[in-house]
């Protein structure tokens, strides 16, 4: 009898931490696949940004563009603007993550300055 008691909680013991695991790695996944795209866009917003002259009250609205179409859209996202300056261009966003399916919610924080869009640039050519 204590065998199959020890057996049952094993057994229950693997499948919690096999679910748990299995929840830590869809989070994960999840955050680093929103970081990457979130970059991108924001590599988008500041070639953009760079190349026509956007005041600060359109900034936000373009990054919210350019990322947009590449976020997931099972979670909800806020943008802040915490900081901008156009020559030499400086971005700072923070943005929330909410999923709207579970409990999942982070915050992510990039910066991007000019130097970062020149050393892109000799890298394509």
């Amino acid at each position: 009898m204590k065998g199959v008691i020890f057996s049952t909680s094993f057994f229950i013991l693997i499948f919690v931490v096999f679910f748990n695991l299995s929840h830590y790695i869809h989070f994960e996944h999840n955050r680093t696949m929103i970081n990457n795209n979130f970059k991108k866009g924001l590599l988008e917003s500041a070639e953009t940004i760079k190349d026509e002259n956007v005041t600060m009250d359109n900034v936000l609205e373009l990054i919210k563009d350019n990322t947009a179409a590449v976020l997931p859209r099972d979670y909800d996202y806020e943008y802040r603007l915490l900081g901008f300056y156009d020559d030499p261009l400086l971005l700072r966003v923070q943005i929330d993550c909410k999923s709207k399916v579970s409990n999942y919610d982070f915050v992510l924080e990039e910066t991007i300055i000019e130097s970062e869009l020149n050393l892109d640039e000799e890298d394509k050519q």
